[in-house]
């Protein structure tokens, strides 16, 4: 009993160190390198918090992607697009890609920086998921979730067996 308590004590902290990792990941360490890659892709200085990053398929509807999630996701930037567009029942042009504008507010004047350079705004997409792709917190969350899923559904066996047989505990 006290081996299966500290066993949960110990999966309780791991998926503590794994929730801190994963915050300090999305709302710290993304933010900042996607910064420098705004300073590196476009020579600009942002001052909004994350750039905005919208989707116009037709030029009617308007996606308005969350950049962290998407780098987060691993997929090309076209390829998360078009699954966002399939996530949202948004009709994507079938010959030719999308308009894809980043905007950000930036320190110098005019203040509003826009781009719909296709190719700049994917050469910035992926410089931003090799910086990502290389810190060690990505490598350690991508490692742990599973070994955290698969101690879960153990510890989930466990106690369904503890609560089907009690007279065995």
């Amino acid at each position: 009993m006290i081996k299966s308590l500290e066993k949960h004590d110990s999966f309780s902290k791991r998926i503590q160190t794994y929730s801190d990792t994963v915050g300090e990941l999305d709302f710290k360490i993304s933010r900042k390198l996607i910064a420098e890659s705004v300073k590196e892709c476009f020579n600009e200085e942002s001052v909004d918090i994350l750039p905005s990053l919208v989707v116009k398929p037709f030029g009617v509807a308007e996606l308005n992607l969350n950049i962290v999630d998407g780098l987060k996701s691993g997929q090309t930037l076209l390829k998360y697009v078009d699954l966002m567009a399939k996530t949202y029942n948004v009709e994507m042009p079938k010959n030719t890609p999308p308009t894809i504008t980043i905007s950000f507010m930036r320190k110098s004047a005019p203040n509003r920086f826009e781009s719909n350079n296709l190719e700049q705004i994917n050469n910035f997409w992926t410089i931003c998921q090799q910086k990502l792709n290389a810190r060690p917190e990505r490598k350690f969350i991508i490692e742990e979730n599973d070994k955290l899923l698969e101690d879960a559904k153990n510890i989930n066996k466990e106690l369904t067996k503890r609560i089907e047989e009690p007279w065995r505990i």
